[in-house]
């Protein structure tokens, strides 16, 4: 059984997602806009090298580390390890949105979202995970650009 915890405080950061067991974590950065934060150039390491020890300590076995970013995105973010946390490349593995609607909604046809709480919400997650996964990175940036002048 894993307790789930949202925005958990880290050390000097903030996580996404954090879920933990008796021996393991699991660890899920979302990356919509923002690109890797936290960037320390004397030690060439991030944000994600910080969740990574945090989710190591005290644990039996190494976190389990995921980036979730729209599809337009994987190179660049991709490139951004590798030039400030290359440790990291290989530690977290980095999901396309698309790949995430496409999973949602193979769960979804094999009748296994059913029990789910908020089953009634399904299309509507799908829909944004796939809007989100088409946009094209001008139109991301746009977006961004217009949040954060209102």
């Amino acid at each position: 059984m894993f307790k789930v915890y949202r925005e958990s405080k880290v050390v000097d950061g903030r996580m996404d997602v954090c879920a933990e067991s008796k021996n393991q974590r699991i660890i899920i950065e979302n990356k919509v806009y923002s690109g890797l934060n936290g960037i320390k150039p004397t030690s060439n390491t991030t944000q994600l090298t910080t969740y990574y020890n945090w989710g190591k300590d005290g644990k039996q076995y190494n976190p389990l580390c995921y980036i979730t970013v729209p599809d337009k995105r994987i190179q660049e973010l991709t490139n951004e390890i590798n030039k400030y946390d290359p440790n990291m490349i290989n530690v977290y593995e980095v999901i396309k949105y698309s790949e995430i609607a496409k999973f949602i909604k193979c769960e979804k046809n094999n009748g296994k979202l059913k029990q789910y709480k908020y089953e009634y919400l399904i299309d509507d997650i799908i829909a944004a995970f796939d809007k989100l996964a088409a946009m094209s990175k001008e139109a991301l940036y746009a977006e961004l650009f217009y949040k954060a002048t209102l």
